[in-house]
């Protein structure tokens, strides 16, 4: 919905891992009509083959891919007008990200975390939308808000340009 609110035209978007990505790849295509393609980056081996069965449309039509690949310590060897990040509480600040991807030209980032950190797999926790902000170094905010789930939860979003 905050996406949807900047008016945005992207053609390329990275999805950083984003699982089996089913709700995300069809509402950007629904909501972006200039996107010529996705392309989900995931560490797990077991989620390629069930992305692909739940983007099938996408991925029949070459607008939809899924990389296996540690982004965290590989290149994207891509360049994307959009980041998408939904995971940052389950791996390193981005700051580790765009060392492994300086050749980036200056894409949107999406970003969300979490303060939830009573999970083992929760290693980079954030106490707000501002921490993460200065976490990943975005210089130029377009939206930074809180959501608290119903399992009380705090997922905090930001949207904008690194510095």
């Amino acid at each position: 919905q905050e996406l949807v609110k900047l008016d945005i035209k992207p053609k390329r978007v990275a999805i950083l891992a984003g699982w089996f990505a089913q709700y995300i790849v069809p509402l950007l295509y629904d909501n972006f009509e200039s996107i010529e393609c996705i392309k989900n980056f995931e560490i797990d081996q077991d989620v390629k083959e069930i992305s692909y069965k739940y983007n099938k449309r996408y991925k029949d039509s070459n607008k939809y891919q899924c990389s296996i690949k540690d982004i965290m310590m590989k290149t994207l060897e891509d360049d994307f007008d959009i980041i998408i990040n939904c995971s940052c509480e389950h791996m390193y600040p981005m700051t580790k990200f765009y060392e492994w991807n300086p050749e980036l030209q200056d894409p949107l980032y999406v970003l969300q975390s979490t303060d939830d950190d009573q999970y083992d797999d929760h290693i980079n926790c954030v106490g707000s939308p501002e921490e993460l902000t200065d976490q990943a170094k975005i210089a130029e905010v377009l939206y930074s808000g809180t959501k608290v789930l119903s399992n009380g939860m705090n997922r905090f979003m930001v949207i904008g340009y690194t510095i």
